[in-house]
């Protein structure tokens, strides 16, 4: 049930009120504005309209091998082509979009990732060897970050799994390579333009949107506002909350903070559930290690 349905229908309502249940009345999110460099904002802005111009931008070949199949036995092997190569080439553009707006620390991870990734596909060609394993979860791996295991993967299971390819440069149409470069172009500048902003550590990073987060502290801190003095940050990306723990260390060392997401949720459960949840019996366990606690989605699970 929610809420709602607990406050509407009576018999829900009688017996919260015979309990002495009350829930705590939840206000609108408030929007909080970061401000960029003049130089970030630009880069920024060019970066969005490579992530998203199919003319000017990036093609996502990397991820579109099937649709440049050529080669009619290879086609017919794979008949949703097409539609698999325009999903997976979507899904990696979801992703560095989601990523460029989780943190620029994220972000810059993932186009190096990308962008060794997309070299990795051009070397294949000048070895004349190309892998294609469409019958994988290569979405999945691909949104995980796990793209090293992926090949270790295919490697391990050529021999017994038909649906795993090699396929050489003749059985690609030739504007497949030349996607492949192209990209390699706008992936190599686009790592340039964003290491410009990175420093030698966390702490060297120019980051304006985790400088304004910790500006907002006195706010969020405040008693009135937060008498329990406990404050959780949610994250799209297992990447932002490792960065977020690190930099929050060097920022604010007096108010510790937990990072967890699903590398490590099983071992922080019990430290969780003693510094965080009102609902921790006994009462007398109660800790307050951690006033923050920095998290991806697994929190809600």
């Amino acid at each position: 049930r929610t809420r709602t349905d607990l406050k509407v229908q009576e018999p829900y309502r009688l017996d919260l009120e015979s309990q002495g249940i009350v829930f705590p009345e939840v206000t609108h999110p408030e929007k909080s504005f970061y401000i960029l460099s003049p130089e970030m904002d630009r880069a920024y802005d060019d970066t969005l309209a490579m992530l998203g111009d199919r003319e000017k931008g990036l093609s996502y070949n990397r991820y579109r091998a099937l649709q440049f199949l050529k080669t009619p036995e290879l086609k017919a092997k794979y008949p949703n082509a097409d539609l698999l190569s325009g999903q997976l080439a979507a899904i990696m553009k979801t992703l560095l979009v989601k990523r460029l707006d989780s943190s620029f620390h994220a972000f810059r991870s993932s186009l190096r990732r990308f962008r060794d990734a997309n070299a990795a596909m051009v070397a294949m060609f000048e070895k004349g060897r190309i892998f294609i394993a469409p019958e994988y979860n290569v979405s999945e791996y691909i949104r995980e970050d796990r793209e090293e295991e992926l090949i270790d993967v295919l490697t391990a299971n050529m021999h017994i799994d038909n649906s795993i390819t090699i396929c050489s440069p003749d059985d690609f149409r030739d504007d497949y390579l030349e996607g492949l470069k192209r990209d390699q172009q706008i992936l190599v500048k686009l790592c340039q333009d964003w290491d410009a902003f990175a420093g030698a550590g966390p702490e060297g990073d120019q980051d304006p949107k985790f400088d304004a987060f910790v500006g907002m502290f006195p706010r969020l801190f405040d008693s009135a506002r937060n008498p329990t003095g406990k404050l959780i940050v949610f994250t799209e990306s297992a990447e932002t909350a490792a960065y977020l723990e690190r930099r929050l260390a060097l920022a604010a060392p007096d108010r510790p903070a937990l990072r967890v997401d699903s590398s490590n949720r099983k071992e922080r459960q019990e430290v969780i559930r003693a510094n965080f949840d009102a609902n921790f019996e006994p009462k007398s366990l109660w800790r307050d290690d951690y006033p923050i606690l920095v998290t991806t989605e697994v929190l809600a699970e």
